[in-house]
């Protein structure tokens, strides 16, 4: 007890003594909680003022159910919802979102749960990952024309999502963007690839060795990841990118055919398929991720080889991640694209040597094992299908044994 009034008495004297410089204080203290306690707010809403002078809001703390977001705050536009803004606001059934939003933030309305009606106007360009996901009573949606990407998981697990219209401005899906939806499962049941604007947005549990079809132009993120049982892949001339995480955690596949026209492959593409030791890689593709090949978690596949062309994107990756880079040579002056016509070559002369023999059909077995691919395998297409694969493979042998020649 005594040292309390010890302790008491000695803050008094402090008190007297430095009383200016206390007042002084405690005025720099009372405008410091004026400024924190003045909160941009309107009593639903929290807002932040963003650097190009107008609104996003940060998080609702309002309890209707039924809620319109307003289109201006103080004067200034809202133009953003931020990250987590309604993120478990479980009661909330109906949002209107206005005109003046062009961006919904990662996790803005995950969890949801009673969300049934959402408008997402025109005005919107971009929709962050998990933005609405896990709402679950929600049933149709439409992207508006400005979104050219859906993000990851964007409307992962809304369960009763049935319906989802996409514009044609979409040219990227991220990886399990509608996972768990009634929309995918209704697609998986009219065909096992799941295609949106020419981009495969699903496919089936794959196994063994596969050639895909020619019906579509890139694959998306994620699209085959965790296919154990997949061993072999031909990718056809049809497509264009492969994206991130496409064929990652691929334990079992052993053998990749890249076609002549892709030109971009996303980061960890092929990484973590511990039994992929060489890839060939066109010299049509321009880009390639991050870890994209060769790796396993952290740890570089020892001895993987990159088979590639001088001077090319196979080249540099193979040098900047140190791995065994082989040749094929020279970039071709001229080279084919896969729907340019071969006017002068010989059909099923593979190797330019003016005969067509035994030596063709090993480099043609070769190029469909994804051991070796052909710098222009346009000319190995016998069937005109835009495909390489077993079928020319033996039209070309009924050629070399003269049972039915090549036209």
């Amino acid at each position: 007890m005594k040292s309390k009034k010890l302790l008491v008495g000695l803050m008094a004297l402090a008190f007297v003594f430095s009383g200016a410089a206390l007042t002084a204080d405690a005025g720099s203290i009372a405008e410091f909680d004026i400024v924190a306690s003045a909160k941009e707010t309107d009593g639903n809403f929290n807002y932040t003022l963003l650097d190009d002078g107008t609104y996003e809001i940060n998080k609702y703390i309002g309890v209707d159910t039924v809620k319109t977001i307003p289109s201006t705050f103080n004067g200034k536009k809202v133009t953003s919802i931020g990250n987590s803004a309604f993120e478990w606001r479980d009661k909330l059934i109906s949002i209107t979102i206005p005109d003046s939003v062009t961006n919904i933030g990662e996790r803005a309305f995950a969890g949801c749960l009673s969300l049934a009606s959402v408008n997402i106007p025109d005005s919107v360009t971009s929709i962050g990952e998990w933005a609405f996901s896990n709402c679950q009573n929600l049933t149709d949606i439409t992207i508006p024309d400005g979104v050219t990407r859906i993000n990851d998981y964007a409307f992962e697990l809304c369960c009763n999502l049935t319906n989802i219209t996409i514009p044609d401005s979409v040219t990227s899906v991220g990886y399990c963007a509608f996972h768990g939806t009634k929309w995918l499962e209704n697609k998986r049941k009219e065909d096992h690839l799941v295609i949106v604007n020419g981009i495969l947005v699903y496919s089936s549990d794959y196994k063994g060795n596969i050639v895909l079809p020619d019906s579509f132009t890139s694959i998306g993120d994620g699209v085959f990841c965790g296919c154990e049982r997949l061993t072999s892949i031909t990718i056809p001339n049809s497509v264009k990118s492969i994206g991130s995480s496409a064929f990652k955690n691929c334990t079992y596949l052993k053998s990749v055919a890249i076609a002549d026209s892709v030109t971009s492959i996303g980061d960890y593409a092929f990484a973590y398929c511990v039994c992929l030791r060489s890839v060939t890689i066109p010299y049509s593709v321009t880009d390639i991720g991050d870890t994209a090949f060769g790796y396993s978690y952290s740890n570089k596949i020892d001895e993987f080889i990159i088979n590639g062309y001088n001077n090319t994107a196979a080249e540099k990756y193979a040098k900047d991640n140190g791995f065994e880079f082989i040749s094929l040579g020279d970039v071709p002056d001229d080279p084919v694209k896969p729907d340019d016509p071969v006017d002068n070559a010989i059909k099923g002369d593979l190797n330019g040597d003016g005969v067509v023999n035994i030596n063709d059909l090993a480099i043609l077995a070769a190029h469909i094992k994804g051991k070796r691919l052909l710098p222009e395998p346009v000319i190995a297409d016998f069937n005109n299908d835009n495909k390489i694969n077993v079928t020319d493979l033996t039209k070309l042998t009924a050629h070399i044994k003269g049972k039915r020649m090549l036209k």
